[in-house]
């Protein structure tokens, strides 16, 4: 006899599995994976990127982790899978710099404007 954590599971993975087919079927979709720590969410992803991929779907598996252990957790990566690391402070830099030197731009746009009327 299952028990009901078993069973629980059981849907779970069932659901999954249907949700993998789906997606497989569509050719193409974006999956985030959220929650508090510890929920599971790379172990699902993981999950997914791989199925995915060995259907032949070319699949990014991108992480902000800092501890970045979807390497790990994917081990051998194939040709169609491809696993990233985005690192949220450097990008948020990235990002702060290229908007101040747009608006550095536009202020420069405007003060010619404003003396050439």
């Amino acid at each position: 006899m299952w028990s009901k954590a078993d069973q629980k599971l059981s849907v779970f993975s069932a659901d999954l599995n249907q949700f993998i087919d789906g997606l497989a079927a569509s050719g193409r979709g974006i999956v985030m994976t959220l929650g508090k720590g510890g929920v599971g969410k790379t172990s699902i992803a993981v999950m997914i990127a791989r199925r995915l991929a060995e259907q032949g779907l070319p699949v990014t598996l991108t992480t902000t982790d800092p501890a970045a252990h979807v390497h790990d957790a994917v081990g051998q990566v194939t040709d169609n899978l491809v696993v990233e690391r985005i690192n949220p402070v450097e990008e948020i830099e990235r990002y702060r710099t290229e908007v101040l030197a747009d608006a550095a731009h536009l202020e420069m746009m405007a003060v010619h404007c404003w003396k050439r009327t």
